[in-house]
């Protein structure tokens, strides 16, 4: 029997056009850059049977069918067909697309009731990932004085991607000061072994409860590993306390404490050493094996019957053809783009179009030449426009305008389609299938994988989530569109909207919070912040802007805290290093404000004046200083705003002989004259700490909206005294 492997090539024996052990079977393989023919994006299904060595296959497994293109027409294939889902948590648009493209499904334990649920079957699982015994082998004894790292991850650290594990990855940093703490990525080949038998303890959280190749890899190369209480998988493996250690959100630093101390050290070098002895009998081989032991099966009795088959029987030839270019627009292979913009071609009807316009705006987002871009930018927009002309009430086709505005990032058309996607009712016939969100592994990128895969079996609910994901992106790109351009009070509605629709959102979040810090809301700003930062500890922005803010408002503690927690990450976290010079200015930033929280705070006034005319700048000012009492009890800060035809010398001049003109020296109140640009964002900073705002025909409805959001009195110039008295 001649078995093709597509897109797995991480078997040594395979890769050495050796036997695999247990089976007489003829394996073949191709990949992106390897294999035994070279494979092009463009290959049809009869085209790879051809370049087979030999002749056709009896049985083609396509591998990482989220990621890697099927070939156009394996439909029709004459052998028996197997699709793999790895990362299937990442696949829940290709899921949708695949029904019926192959004979036979396979995934990990905890993702074959998910792919059912979309309607796949036959399933079966498997345990997909393992340890190469080549590379990931033991040099250091697990007690050695070598291990000199306590806790190590070497991952992904998308925490976009990897949500649920960056709290965890935060709490384990924040031990670097007591334990030798490394969290590293991009580390392969000998430099992985190398780093991993460094390590006592790997820390390890999977993403789909899944049994992962960290969870492999640690007690090959001799170390003690960590792994999420309540796996679905690893119990099928390992055993907590005998091959491996479980934690849970409550015991993480707890087991890690306990598993460090040298009291210890004997029972974890035990449970290393059982764990580095288990998983000699779990390669890629070994796995290879025992998923062929639940493919044989199938194919036998696909042999006896191949009509009857699942992918005999579901869906037509274009159906299936327009499915295949859906599934190249979710992988991540651009030089399937192209090509499935041809397959949209050759078809016509709403679907196609539709499918067409996401292509094309992919496409465009990909271009290299900006000219290229431009072109295929204009072309997506005006399918898309010509769409919702035709079909004004078509919720599908507002969708897809939607997503393709926000693709281009084409603010007129952003705007457009968020009034539309309101308008329209959605039902669930009028589900876009073409993604929405660009495969760019963002949060909006995996929330929609998730809502395909949570709401397959209800439309309605998957209508309903995917037009508030929708809705909130476009509402957030409004909310930092009012937000530039100073109109607040918009971008904080937009912004309160897009929460709404997408209540998890870190950078909703984060964005919110500068809405919030905007408007001189503050204790609603830091709330956001922090928020954002407990669901992402790794979002400098946020950490930065959430630090600035307490340094803005002397919230001291705060700012020390947020300070001390980005030290302890950077510690443990080489990759972020280059955050250390902003985090050194902060640490200075916190001492100045420490010294000027020390002196005692003078009652501040604020007066807006404009140099458009006398009655608005020289009267207030000259009424002010003779109105208030004579005592000096407040500091009066004028802010004189910029005029194009006056320099800031010339306002400060005229100012000072306004005052001197009005009265002697001893009486006039001690004055800061502020006269430097201030962007919408920070003007709250001027109404900071006032005790009263001065109503000047100089302050706009911004001001008035400030003063009013810091809860701050608006006093005319006949009233100064009371108020100065009070």
């Amino acid at each position: 029997m001649r078995i093709l492997l597509g897109f797995a090539n991480h078997i040594p024996q395979i890769l050495q056009d050796r036997r695999l052990s247990g089976y007489e079977h003829e394996f073949i393989f191709f990949d992106h850059k390897t294999g035994h023919f070279k494979w092009t994006p463009d290959m049809t299904w009869q085209q790879v049977e051809a370049a087979c060595p030999g002749g056709p296959p009896d049985i083609y497994i396509h591998w990482s069918v989220e990621y890697n293109p099927l070939p156009l027409g394996i439909e029709r294939a004459s052998c028996f067909t197997v699709g793999v889902f790895g990362d299937w948590n990442l696949g829940g648009r290709a899921i949708n697309a695949v029904e019926g493209m192959c004979d036979l499904w396979a995934c990990d334990h905890p993702g074959t009731e998910v792919l059912k649920r979309c309607g796949l079957a036959p399933v079966v699982s498997a345990l997909l990932w393992a340890q190469h015994p080549n590379a990931h082998r033991m040099t250091t004894p697990p007690g050695s004085l070598e291990r000199d790292i306590d806790i190590l991850l070497i991952g992904n650290l998308n925490h976009d991607v990897q949500y649920k594990r960056a709290p965890l990855l935060r709490r384990i940093s924040s031990l670097s000061s007591r334990y030798n703490v490394v969290i590293a990525t991009g580390v392969h080949g000998d430099d992985y072994t190398s780093l991993m038998n460094r390590a006592k303890i790997v820390f390890n959280h999977s993403i789909r409860s899944e049994a992962n190749m960290r969870a492999f890899e640690g007690p090959a190369c001799g170390a003690l590993t960590f792994n999420e209480v309540g796996n679905r998988e690893l119990g099928t493996v390992f055993v907590n306390g005998k091959t491996h250690v479980e934690y849970d959100y409550q015991n993480l630093e707890e087991r890690l404490e306990y598993y460090l101390d040298v009291n210890h050290a004997d029972e974890r070098t035990a449970i290393a050493e059982a764990g580095n002895r288990l998983v000699a009998n779990h390669s890629y081989a070994d796995h290879l094996r025992r998923l062929l032991d639940k493919v044989l099966p199938e194919y036998s009795s696909w042999v006896k019957n191949e009509t009857a088959s699942n992918r005999r029987q579901t869906g037509g030839t274009a159906e299936k053809t327009l499915n295949t270019a859906r599934q190249w627009l979710t992988c991540l292979t651009p030089a399937c783009i192209p090509l499935a913009h041809g397959i949209c071609e050759q078809y016509s009807g709403k679907e196609a179009a539709l499918l067409d316009c996401r292509v094309l705006s992919e496409w465009s987002r990909m271009a290299l030449a900006p000219a290229d871009r431009a072109r295929l930018s204009a072309a997506a927009l005006q399918r898309a426009s010509n769409m919702v002309a035709e079909n004004p009430n078509a919720a599908d086709c507002w969708a897809v305008f939607a997503a393709v505005a926000l693709a281009i990032t084409d603010i007129n058309a952003i705007e457009q389609s968020s009034l539309g996607l309101c308008e329209a009712v959605w039902s669930s016939s009028d589900i876009p299938y073409p993604p929405l969100n660009p495969r760019t592994m963002d949060e909006f990128d995996v929330a929609e994988e998730e809502c395909w895969l949570d709401y397959s079996n209800h439309p309605e609910q998957l209508a309903a989530a995917l037009k508030c994901l929708l809705l909130a992106r476009l509402n957030a790109v409004y909310a930092e569109r009012h937000l530039a351009a100073g109109r607040l009070n918009d971008a904080l509605s937009a912004v309160e909207t897009a929460i709404r629709q997408f209540p998890a959102s870190v950078s909703i979040g984060h964005l919110a919070g500068r809405c919030f810090r905007a408007l001189g809301r503050v204790n609603d700003a830091m709330v956001h912040f922090l928020t954002a930062l407990d669901r992402n500890p790794f979002h400098w922005q946020c950490r930065a802007d959430a630090v600035t803010l307490a340094l803005e408002t002397t919230d001291i503690t705060t700012a020390r805290n947020l300070l001390r927690d980005w030290e302890s990450i950077i510690n443990a976290i080489p990759v972020y290093q280059h955050t250390r010079d902003v985090l050194s200015h902060m640490i200075n930033d916190l001492a100045a404000v420490e010294a000027q929280a020390e002196q005692s705070n003078v009652p501040k006034h604020l007066m807006i004046i404009s140099f458009d005319s006398p009655l608005h700048w020289q009267q207030p000012i000259t009424s002010y200083i003779q109105d208030r009492d004579k005592c000096g009890t407040a500091l009066l800060l004028l802010r004189a705003e910029p005029h194009s035809g006056v320099t800031e010398s010339a306002i400060r001049s005229a100012i000072a002989n306004v005052v001197k003109a009005t009265a002697p020296t001893d009486c006039v109140p001690p004055i800061v004259v502020i006269t430097q640009a201030i962007p919408p964002a920070d003007r709250w900073k001027l109404f900071r700490g006032c005790s009263l705002v001065i109503d000047t025909p100089a302050l706009s409805a911004l001001d008035r909206l400030l003063a009013k959001c810091q809860d701050i009195s608006l006093s005319p110039i006949t009233t100064i005294n009371q108020y100065v008295a009070a």
